[in-house]
């Protein structure tokens, strides 16, 4: 409740702030002109508050919200001046693939916190979504209209692979394994823990049955469960490697039990219930991190390669399913040219990346585009 306090604050600070500028037809004040065209307070205020909730931090300052501000504006600016620039080489959105993705978004937010309270919790009108959809696929077609242009060469290729093989191309002795999550939004809650791993146990049936993969329920989970449909947690799981010289060795049951107990006794301390800041509340969360490494350690040296964990583990962001994919007994590098197509893929998407960023700042000039708030005191 104080976080969703203080973003309120936030953004009436960014309501006064933008009040400052000389209103104009009830649009608000004019916030910027682009080719002549001016850009009111009114048409900025919803990727404004999007990007401020959306960025938002516990140790944000003021100077960070104007910076929030100023490039939300840019941001919105830039995009209408894009449209243009690619209109002039043939390149246009289609309108109807806008409405089919604009209206599977919102299904998506629907099944997820509800398509109304997600626009409540941004602070955003109806208008926005469309007008997000409308930047990516922009986005997308500058990709389309510079693709031809961006060329990596069979150097630039190996010389990426020789400098980042440690790091991406290293097939290090240990175990490569899957986790896929259902998470929580509060884990002392215990109807919501309760419902999740419910969830997440059907699923595992289902994938013991056959009758799902766990690259399937991986899928319907992340739809499900995201950023967007307010479950931040979500980013906990993925591909994983754990080291074979880092692993605790546990064998059989009975070392395994060993390991849970001793985790209980240093952790016997905890409070689930205690003020999230106390020592008690911290050994909690280090209990629910440490049960989970050592349930999954142990079924890792349990599991042969491709089978999944019989239960469903617990943790202190949510329930996961856990996948053993494969155990590599020497470190060894991927051959360039197995690898080869995904690096070229790398550096194109860097190129581009690159390419669009500059080109996306030269807008301002050609289009004479003026900030008038960089005149303000929030310049």
């Amino acid at each position: 409740m104080k976080r969703f306090t203080k973003l309120l604050c936030l953004i009436m600070t960014v309501s006064l702030v933008l009040s400052m500028f000389v209103s104009c037809d009830g649009k608000g004040g004019i916030v910027a002109v682009y080719d002549d065209i001016p850009v009111y307070e009114s048409e900025v205020q919803d990727i404004i508050n999007y990007n401020l909730i959306n960025y938002y931090t516990a140790n944000m300052t003021e100077n960070d919200i104007e910076l929030i501000m100023r490039d939300a504006v840019k941001t919105y600016v830039r995009y209408l001046a894009l449209e243009r620039d690619l209109a002039a080489l043939g390149f246009t959105i289609d309108e109807d693939e806008l409405e089919e993705r604009v209206k599977a978004t919102k299904n998506e937010l629907e099944k997820g916190m509800g398509y109304k309270k997600w626009r409540e919790s941004y602070r955003v009108s109806k208008d926005f979504l469309e007008e997000d959809v409308r930047r990516y696929m922009l986005s997308e077609l500058y990709a389309e209209a510079l693709q031809d242009d961006i060329k990596v060469t069979e150097q630039e290729a190996r010389e990426y692979y020789q400098v980042n093989a440690i790091d991406q191309f290293a097939t290090h002795a240990g175990y490569y394994w899957t986790s896929i999550l259902r998470p929580v939004r509060d884990v002392n809650d215990e109807a919501e823990r309760a419902e999740a791993k419910k969830e997440m146990d059907d699923y595992l049936a289902k994938i013991k049955a056959g009758t799902m993969t766990l690259d399937q329920v991986k899928e319907e989970l992340a739809k499900k469960y995201n950023a967007m449909t307010g479950y931040p947690n979500a980013m906990y799981a993925g591909e994983d490697f754990t080291s074979a010289s880092a692993i605790i060795k546990m064998t059989n049951d009975t070392e395994y039990q060993e390991a849970l107990d001793d985790i209980d006794a240093i952790y016997a301390n905890r409070d689930p219930n205690a003020d999230e800041k106390s020592e008690e509340y911290k050994a909690y969360m280090n209990y629910l991190g440490n049960v989970f490494q050592a349930t999954t350690y142990y079924a890792l040296q349990t599991l042969e390669p491709g089978q999944v964990w019989e239960s469903t583990i617990q943790s202190f962001v949510g329930c996961y399913i856990v996948r053993l994919d494969k155990i590599e007994t020497t470190n060894n590098f991927i051959p360039y040219e197995e690898v080869s197509g995904t690096i070229i893929e790398t550096l194109m998407a860097q190129k581009l990346q690159e390419d669009f960023t500059r080109y996306f700042e030269a807008l301002d000039e050609k289009y004479a585009i003026s900030y008038i708030f960089e005149a303000a005191s929030i310049a």
